[in-house]
């Protein structure tokens, strides 16, 4: 289940586990900016960063403002 042919932040079994942890996260009260924080690792880039905030419905300009 696990495509390594597509980029990290594109890999479907990985936008499912992020967005289950993202719901996780909303219901122990974290906010967006503290799951940013989380979602950021040396794995991707800001623009993957991006790219994954917006799959597991995170909005990453307001986020950030």
């Amino acid at each position: 289940n696990c495509n390594h042919s597509l980029p990290y932040v594109k890999r479907p079994l990985e936008i499912e586990a992020y967005k289950t942890a993202v719901v996780e996260a909303k219901a122990l009260g974290l906010d967006e900016n503290r799951i940013l924080e989380y979602l950021d690792s040396d794995l991707i880039n800001s623009d993957e960063l991006v790219q994954l905030a917006s799959s597991v419905g995170i909005n990453y300009e307001e986020s950030n403002d």
